[in-house]
């Protein structure tokens, strides 16, 4: 064993002399012991005469320690890797807690490998990580609770010994039952009660009861396909809890159909920066508001206004956009930020609906809605969102059949465009013909949408009317209406417009619009 760490296992340059008919010796047949320790002592000399040789004790742990943080892939031993170059490498691995501290999927393949490098990493925190199929694990860890800072399991015995152990330094706790064989519960006194410093809180499959002290001063908090058998309010109690949490999930939750005890107060929560919520809209009895655990949890976060609010609702009935900016004012105030809007449907079934708000233009995301299956389509855009809106991007993309459905046609997009009085900017991807809309555009003594409009882009699969175009452009240019505000007109790739020089000479700048099929593969 200490031959081959003296030698290493790389390729060397070796001395002159006696060292190439050492190596010669060992080619042809078996080398004499002691020209085998002359070899290992013409490596160690020539090891300790490369740079990295004269590194302080304490410098080469820290970059053992360093390399260990960067590298924690599960199916190398990095450890014996390390101390595998040479004695000296060797010894500083095995005085250096921190590399063996690290206990991930692919590293210990016996309950000995285990205990090899709990004693190893001495008092240094440990950082588990696995697919745990028995409780072997949680039984070697269980003397060592004390100094787990994170845990990663993917497959939990919800009575492992490890948990009735309190957890003191556990900063990081991830939770899953990846076989889904059946669902799991925990103790509420998971780790005896006591992980003062959890910050980090994921379940998948694994459902601890939202009493428990576990939801407490949490900074991220991600629940994932769990049925807690108990009203709402226990989670919104949870949260409370939570002052400082920057991140929420919560996908696939389920509740009791129990009424809440009380109407919970407004949840202040100022450090959160992105809120997820799907399925979480199952039907409770006897709740105002519409009776949706989605809406009663929404109505009582207080959401700061940078924060990013993304739903994906598979239920029509539980909430809708007009619901959602109706609380602009009150506690969603980063809805109450959106100047610009995205905005992707399907108007050949009225299926899909997507919006996507930011503040501004390439500014981050704010709200990141999706609906499901529509019966209503949407024909408007609320009054709290489309009186402060300055951009509107709309793609509806082709999808095979007519336009002129029963759920949707040009005409609700001419609707939703009557309120914006303060539009500047309208982006319209589509694969289908725009005439109707551009009629709708046409400034006229009795109508004017979009009074201050500025850039039109328009992406058009089907032929658009140059006469409409050009109508459009006029009486946006018109003093006679008051309009002067166009400035910037973008048309389809394909459209050779005549008049290029009458708009340049009035000021309009004329640029070729991207391809309706390009714009929905970057959606």
């Amino acid at each position: 064993m200490e031959e081959a760490q003296d030698g290493g296992t790389e390729p060397m340059v070796l001395a002159r002399g006696h060292a190439r008919i050492l190596l010669d010796k060992r080619d042809t047949a078996q080398a004499p012991a002691h020209d085998v320790d002359a070899e290992r002592k013409l490596r160690r000399r020539h090891n300790e005469k490369t740079p990295i040789y004269r590194l302080p004790t304490e410098i080469l742990s820290l970059i053992f320690e360093a390399v260990d943080s960067e590298w924690r892939t599960g199916h190398h031993l990095q450890p014996f890797t390390l101390g595998s170059v040479s004695k000296r490498w060797r010894d500083v691995a095995l005085k250096t807690p921190k590399i063996w501290a690290e206990l991930a999927y692919g590293r210990f393949r016996t309950r000995a490998h285990v205990n090899f490098y709990l004693d190893r990493s001495r008092m240094a925190p440990l950082h588990v990580a696995g697919m745990i199929s028995d409780d072997e694990l949680g039984q070697a860890l269980l003397p060592h609770a004390h100094r787990v800072k994170s845990l990663e399991l993917h497959y939990v015995r919800h009575s492992m010994p490890l948990f009735q152990s309190p957890a003191p330094l556990l900063e990081k706790l991830d939770l899953s039952n990846v076989h889904r064989t059946e669902h799991r519960v925990c103790s509420k006194l998971i780790f005896a009660g006591s992980t003062p410093r959890l910050r980090y809180l994921k379940l998948e499959e694994i459902c601890i009861p939202l009493a428990s002290p576990i939801y407490t001063g949490l900074i991220h908090l991600d629940l994932v396909y769990i049925d807690f058998g108990s009203p709402v309010d226990g989670l919104l109690r949870a949260l409370g809890a939570c002052p400082q949490l920057e991140f929420l999930r919560l996908c696939g939750l389920q509740f009791s159909s129990d009424e809440p005890n009380s109407r919970p107060l407004l949840i202040d929560l100022p450090m959160l920066s992105s809120i997820h919520l799907t399925g979480v809209g199952y039907r409770m009895e006897n709740l105002e508001d519409g009776g949706s655990i989605l809406r009663t949890i929404l109505a009582s976060i207080d959401v700061p206004p940078a924060a990013l609010l993304h739903i994906i609702q598979e239920a029509e009935e539980d909430i809708d956009i007009d619901w959602i900016a109706s609380h602009a004012q009150r506690n969603l105030k980063n809805v109450g930020e959106i100047r610009m809007l995205f905005m992707v449907c399907d108007p050949a079934h009225a299926d899909l609906y997507s919006f996507n708000g930011r503040a501004t233009e390439g500014g981050p995301e704010l709200l990141v809605f999706s609906t499901g299956p529509l019966t209503v389509p949407i024909t408007h855009l609320p009054h709290s969102l489309s009186s402060r809106l300055e951009t509107l991007k709309i793609l509806a993309p082709r999808s095979g059949s007519s336009w002129d459905t029963d759920t949707m046609s040009m005409s609700t997009f001419t609707t939703m465009l009557s309120n914006l009085s303060n539009l500047k900017k309208l982006v319209f991807t589509t694969g289908y013909s725009c005439d109707s809309l551009l009629s709708a555009l046409v400034v006229t003594p009795t109508s004017c949408i979009c009074p201050q409009l500025e850039e039109l882009y328009l992406s058009s699969d089907a032929p658009v009317s140059q006469r409409k175009i050009l109508d459009v452009v006029m009486s946006r240019i018109n003093p006679a209406y008051g309009q002067v505000g166009l400035r910037k007109l973008a048309l389809p790739r394909f459209f050779i417009p005549k008049n290029v020089s009458q708009f340049n000479a009035y000021g309009i700048e004329v640029l070729r619009a991207h391809d309706p099929k390009e714009a929905q593969s970057s959606v």
